[in-house]
């Protein structure tokens, strides 16, 4: 993320009222906000946990269900090269994934169980990659 990212965040957030700037100190040639969340904010940060906790961890993509069904529109040869990207894609995140599992290894049981649904979604896309790959073969 870039620092310009987080500052515009942090500004589209105090507009919205979820955010304020608390302090404001010099270090050096640069001016050192210090933000902190406010009431409303509390209130939207616990109705978006609320959100994201109760609905499924992952979920089909569906532009990627209707691609499927429209890649007739497409060259072959392009079909099964774009679904090789999104193999290839897929198998970069898992090594993401691997990579940022072994230094929280051991962390918490709770990070251990995210990390074994994240493993066993992204191998469960791999195999439908592999079959979307037979199929497109044939």
């Amino acid at each position: 993320m870039k620092p310009g990212s987080v500052c515009h965040a942090l500004a589209k957030l105090e507009a919205e009222g979820l955010a304020e700037t608390h302090s404001e100190e010099r270090a050096g040639d640069r001016l050192r906000r210090v933000h902190a969340i406010t009431p409303e904010g509390r209130r939207a940060l616990r109705d978006l946990l609320r959100k994201a906790l109760s609905a499924p961890p992952h979920s089909t993509r569906p532009d990627f269900a209707l691609a499927l069904r429209w890649h007739a529109l497409l060259d072959s040869g392009e079909v099964r090269e774009l679904v090789a990207a999104s193999c290839r894609a897929l198998e970069g995140r898992r090594a993401d994934i691997a990579a940022g599992r072994e230094p929280k290894a051991g962390l918490s049981p709770l990070a251990d169980a995210l990390f074994d649904n994240a493993d066993a979604h992204l191998a469960a896309d791999a195999k439908r990659l592999e079959d979307i790959q037979r199929l497109l073969g044939q």
